[in-house]
């Protein structure tokens, strides 16, 4: 969220994908480039996505787009936890997986477990996901599957699980005090709290010290001092 609601901040798992997708978009070509180097062949060896894709079925992917990036969300890893203003911090489980085609078991194998590598190294270490208050990405666990072939083509999905642990998503409590709109009514910007031109204020005095009492009498101590002057004087 860029500027200010009375709703707070209002985040969803679509939100998180999105997120997600722009990421891999801007970085994943580096990191392709830098497996093919550490694995000490021409750069280019791994093909370039031709798809992206948010689904939830990660296994039925048009094969002619091949390699598609999918990126899927089934959930919480863990309850939500509140702090202390009442924000909340959620943990998303999301699967990111390559959805991908080659001659050869091996080599459709092969490419699917670098490709998966990429993914991992990628969203591990570029972790700060636009209009997102990301505050870790855990790396879950990875599998790679070998589907029915295509001709003699070999399709395989590698994937990476991850924890997307984001905070700030929904605020107990906030909200309007009561509806803005009618009902059908729609404005295009959200509502926020006005700014306070005015402020009431009650003061209440409080003296430095306790004040004398008005009437002591008699003081012991006071007639004390004056005997004790009398006798040595």
């Amino acid at each position: 969220m860029t500027r200010p609601s009375a709703f707070a901040p209002l985040i969803a798992a679509s939100d998180v994908e999105a997120a997600l997708l722009t990421q891999l978009r801007r970085w994943l070509p580096d990191y392709l480039a830098e497996v093919d180097r550490q694995h000490d062949r021409e750069v280019g060896t791994l093909p370039a996505p031709r798809g992206w894709v948010i689904s939830s079925d990660v296994e039925k992917m048009p094969e002619d787009q091949t390699p598609t990036i999918i990126i899927a969300s089934p959930g919480l890893t863990d309850p939500p936890l509140a702090d202390g203003n009442g924000k909340y911090t959620a943990r998303w489980r999301v699967t990111v997986a390559v959805h991908l085609s080659a001659r050869g078991n091996a080599l459709a194998l092969t490419l699917a477990r670098e490709y998966v590598l990429a993914l991992r190294a990628l969203l591990l270490q570029q972790q700060n996901l636009d209009r997102l208050a990301v505050r870790r990405i855990d790396w879950e666990d990875e599998r790679y599957d070998m589907l029915p072939p295509i001709d003699d083509r070999t399709v395989c999905t590698g994937e990476v699980e991850l924890a997307v642990e984001v905070a700030d998503v929904t605020t107990r409590h906030a909200g309007p005090l009561a509806p803005i709109l009618p009902p059908g009514d729609l404005e295009p910007d959200s509502p926020s709290w006005p700014t306070a031109e005015t402020a009431g204020v009650d003061v209440d005095k409080w003296p430095l010290s306790p004040d004398p009492d008005p009437d002591p009498g008699p003081h012991i101590v006071g007639s004390f001092d004056r005997a004790f002057a009398d006798e040595f004087t």
